[in-house]
């Protein structure tokens, strides 16, 4: 079940998480409201709170690095188009 919930996790995260721009260090608003989402998503096909949580120690830190990748990305795919 835990390889279940990491698959769901990380396909929700690619299809949800945007790049978002910079916000000031310690807010972690959007990706609160995120992990809410996720688990909520997870709940509608089966894979449970406890099985998220046994995977991600923090579901709200691994979506606030994959805000930050995707913004990290983003900023590397503009700076791209400028050179």
């Amino acid at each position: 079940m835990h390889n279940d919930a990491r698959d769901f996790v990380e396909g929700w995260i690619e299809e949800n998480v945007h790049p978002t721009g910079y916000d000031h260090a310690g807010n972690l608003k959007e990706a609160k409201m995120l992990a809410l989402a996720c688990r909520a998503a997870a709940d509608e096909v089966g894979i449970g709170r406890a099985a998220v949580d046994a995977e991600f120690a923090s579901l709200v830190n691994y979506i606030t690095e994959a805000i930050e990748a995707a913004n990290v990305a983003e900023v590397a795919r503009l700076g791209s188009r400028n050179d």
